[in-house]
């Protein structure tokens, strides 16, 4: 069933309806739960703590360096570090001059170089940044990667895991959950 259909069917319309409820308290705590990021104005929806998400990063980085190779020593793998250092420094002292200091004190800066040909870098919480030796072709210098790890570090810096997409498309993201969930037990228990 569709949203639409579900909508016109007498259990949404019924004000009596448990799942009318539901749908209100789930609504609730969503919104409730948002919290406005200091740095761009847009929402989140924060439903770990900071340490609990910094923890699980941890573990997952940990267990990716042990599954791939890193490169030390190499230029390449230099290029990588000096140009993570210098974001690095250079967005701390942006966040402390003003006053949002507070986003990277749990940081704990680490730049590697893993040898795959797959073009992608990531950050993940707390500064962990990977960059694969795929995208050096791409990137051409430290200009170029300085752009890429920018972007990548500045989603750490955001928490953007965390943003609330736009109203069209929670609507979207709400409506396959409830078809897909709610709606369906709802539906194959009273026939």
């Amino acid at each position: 069933q569709t949203a639409e259909a579900i909508a016109r069917s007498s259990i949404i319309r019924n004000p009596e309806s448990p799942m009318k409820y539901l749908i209100r308290a789930m609504l609730l705590v969503f919104l409730v739960s948002c919290a406005k990021v200091p740095i761009t104005g847009r929402r989140q929806l924060n439903m770990l703590p900071e340490s609990q998400l910094m923890s699980m990063s941890v573990t997952q980085y940990k267990s990716f360096l042990s599954e791939n190779q890193t490169i030390a020593g190499t230029e390449d793998a230099k290029m990588v570090e000096r140009v993570g250092r210098n974001i690095a420094s250079v967005v701390e002292g942006y966040l402390r001059k003003h006053g949002k200091s507070k986003r990277v004190k749990n940081f704990r800066w680490e730049f590697k170089l893993v040898d795959d040909n797959t073009v992608n870098a990531w950050c993940m919480p707390g500064g962990k940044v990977v960059v694969y030796t795929g995208i050096l072709p791409i990137t051409k210098d430290e200009k170029g990667l300085a752009v890429v790890m920018g972007h990548e570090i500045a989603h750490a810096i955001i928490n953007a895991y965390f943003e609330v997409p736009p109203p069209a498309k929670m609507q979207e993201i709400l409506s396959r959950y409830v078809d897909k969930h709610l709606w369906s037990d709802y539906w194959l228990e009273s026939a």
